[in-house]
């Protein structure tokens, strides 16, 4: 039989603790960026940012603001970053990556969203001038802009933007 002494039971009992509160967060691992209580899912839109690999034709898609609600920055390094909204039509704001590019300024685009519903935020570089040498830079450089659009995860149709051909 083995005996433990008060200070390692209430050590142990805080660290379920911690762990069963940790567990709660992860479980979701979605930012609420609505006002009042917690809503069931069916209540909200919930929105995330595309997650492309390394050598992916995509960009890594981080929401940045929903509206007039900015991401918190403890949810800066989710991957993917998702939130939860009222339905209805926002004003999202990006950045973007990809292994070899990040946006120097953030993308817009509006999504109208619907109780239930889940959608994700993707987006590809379009590239305008290709790779060239900028003799103000002193390097390679391209110009390009991004071309974000937005899925509905349950129909696969396109809600928002364009995918590009």
């Amino acid at each position: 039989m083995t005996v433990c002494s008060e200070h390692e039971v209430t050590r142990g009992r805080l660290l379920v603790v911690g762990l069963l509160v940790l567990m709660g967060c992860a479980r979701r691992g979605i930012a609420p960026l609505y006002s009042g209580p917690e809503r069931p899912l069916d209540q909200v839109a919930v929105l995330s940012g595309f997650e492309a690999g390394a050598f992916a034709d995509e960009a890594t898609v981080r929401i940045l603001r929903v509206g007039r609600h900015k991401v918190s920055p403890e949810f800066l390094g989710a991957a993917p970053r998702t939130v939860a909204v009222e339905p209805g039509a926002h004003i999202v704001d990006i950045t973007l990556s990809r292994a070899d590019t990040i946006s120097d300024r953030p993308a817009r685009i509006r999504v109208p969203m619907e109780a239930g519903g889940r959608y994700e935020i993707h987006a590809s570089r379009i590239v305008d001038v290709p790779n060239h040498l900028d003799p103000s830079r002193g390097r390679f450089v391209e110009n390009g802009h991004w071309q974000p659009w937005v899925l509905d995860v349950r129909t696969g149709a396109v809600v928002a933007g364009a995918r590009p051909h």
